[in-house]
């Protein structure tokens, strides 16, 4: 038994920041998903910007497909 756990020691750092490294990225994607929700809903409400609104709309769209 302490062989086993003495083998495998040297994992469990590696585990810990590949947990935390995509906890990071999740938390990233996540920002950048509500950056372009605000920005698509600022869009919306100012007409100069009617046509970058469908671009944030299919971007919007492309990474949620990409989520999934």
């Amino acid at each position: 038994m302490a062989y086993r756990a003495e083998r495998y020691s040297h994992l469990k750092p590696q585990g810990k920041e590949e947990r935390r490294r995509v906890a990071a990225e999740e938390k990233n994607r996540l920002n950048e998903l509500k950056r372009i929700e605000r920005e698509w809903a600022e869009a919306q409400d100012d007409s100069i910007l009617k046509g970058r609104a469908s671009e944030l709309a299919f971007l919007k769209s492309l990474r949620m497909n990409k989520a999934l």
